[in-house]
């Protein structure tokens, strides 16, 4: 499965969602020689994307503007399913391609499939060759189905709201017949184009690619048992901001902090400094008294096999305030970068320490049970191995000790105002 990474924040360019993105498209880039598919439904800012592209580091794939169907379109780029390079495919046009069987298509190829074109080249769409699918813009996509239910007056479980229908200017009507057609979408509309994100990003998620990453707005929601306010990344409407952060793996809110900047005199000068944290632990709401933005790393908490400590420990110790410094020089491809290190030397440890286990004369005779020491105060302990013993009559259990409690993150240092 690949790595899962989302970054989401306040929109307006303040966070510099995309920039952070790109130097994780260099990393995987550089890393594997792989491009990284973009996607996007979100078209501002993307022109720092420009080199990249034509590169060959970035394959972009701008959904707006295709003139095709976004739930189909959508739907395809969910499976994998793509075109040739951008930087070989006319820019903003899609040209028809001739499949292996003789039949036309004018879009994407499945993964999978080589496809003739009409010069006679093939391009097959192959995702072993493929380092990361990148999607930016799920609350755009949100607002763009949403669009195509009320323009197409479709009836999702319930009409539209308040249809009405005007003369077409230019005679480019949806549907052919020269009238334009609005309304405003209804709860089930809602409901659908929710849903439908959500699957997206799921399967975006399952993709047989090394890193998937998201990038999205923030969004006030509401829980759904309670219905209390909550907040989160944003998707469309409130319902589903709850329920997206649980299908994410490591989640950052980036936020954005403005500190009065004094002059030498040690006076406001009136101007400001922005500082923008990038947290990957929950951290309280600057507007909203008593709420918290989530935020979250999926690491194991477990010692290694040589009692050193865990990946998440390990993250924490680098970064222990629970967020990185963009404004200072720390980046989210630093944590990437950090993450794979980790990952990699924990997994050459275990196969080291199973290796040994697999020599170990006791499993020779009986099969042999491990265990970690039990927690004590010293920190994480090192695995051992248990002598195979004859089974035993059920003995009484014993209480097990409470584990020690858990650290608590400390706030971020003052930021200086000189």
């Amino acid at each position: 499965m690949p790595h899962t990474l989302t970054l989401y924040g306040e929109g307006g360019g303040v966070t510099w969602k995309t920039s952070e993105l790109l130097w994780v498209a260099r990393w995987l880039f550089a890393r594997t020689g792989k491009p990284v598919r973009w996607a996007a439904t979100d078209l501002v800012g993307v022109e720092i994307l420009h080199e990249d592209i034509q590169a060959g580091i970035i394959d972009f794939f701008p959904m707006i503007g295709s003139g095709k169907t976004i739930h189909a379109l959508a739907a395809a780029i969910a499976r994998g399913s793509w075109g040739p390079p951008a930087h070989i495919r006319p820019a903003g046009r899609y040209i028809p391609y001739r499949m292996a069987d003789g039949t036309m298509r004018d879009f994407l190829i499945p993964a999978g499939i080589t496809a003739k074109l009409e010069d006679g080249t093939e391009w097959t769409n192959d995702l072993s060759k493929v380092s990361g699918y990148f999607f930016e813009g799920p609350s755009t996509l949100g607002t763009v189905l949403l669009g195509d239910h009320t323009t197409s007056g479709r009836k999702v479980a319930q009409e539209t709201v308040g249809q009405w229908t005007e003369y077409s200017i230019d005679g480019q009507a949806r549907n052919g017949d020269g009238i334009e057609r609005f309304a405003n979408p209804g709860q089930a509309h809602y409901g659908n184009a929710q849903q439908f994100i959500l699957n997206m990003m799921t399967q975006l998620s399952a993709l047989p690619v090394e890193m998937v990453c998201f990038s999205t707005h923030e969004s006030k929601g509401q829980d759904q048992t309670t219905k209390a306010t909550t907040l989160g990344p944003k998707v469309v409407g409130s319902a589903a901001t709850d329920q997206l952060k649980p299908l994410l793996q490591d989640m950052f809110h980036i936020e954005v902090y403005k500190v009065p900047i004094n002059g030498a005199d040690g006076k406001p000068t009136g101007g400001e400094e922005m500082i923008r944290l990038a947290w990957f632990v929950p951290h309280p709401s600057m507007d909203i008294p008593g709420l918290h933005w989530p935020a979250t790393l999926r690491l194991s908490s477990m010692p290694g096999p040589d009692g050193g400590l865990s990946p998440t420990h390990q993250i924490l110790k680098k970064w222990p305030h629970g967020y990185l410094n963009l404004s200072a020089g720390d980046r989210i491809v630093h944590y990437v970068e950090e993450r794979a290190r980790i990952l990699a030397a924990g997994s050459n440890k275990l196969a080291e320490w199973a290796q040994k286990i697999r020599e170990s004369k006791a499993l020779a005779a009986a099969p042999a049970m491990v265990a970690a020491a039990p927690p004590t105060t010293n920190g994480p302990q090192p695995w051992v191995l248990l002598p195979a013993v004859p089974p035993q009559p059920p003995q009484p259990v014993e209480a097990t000790p409470e584990p020690p409690a858990a650290a608590t993150v400390p706030p971020p240092p003052a930021i200086p105002t000189a």
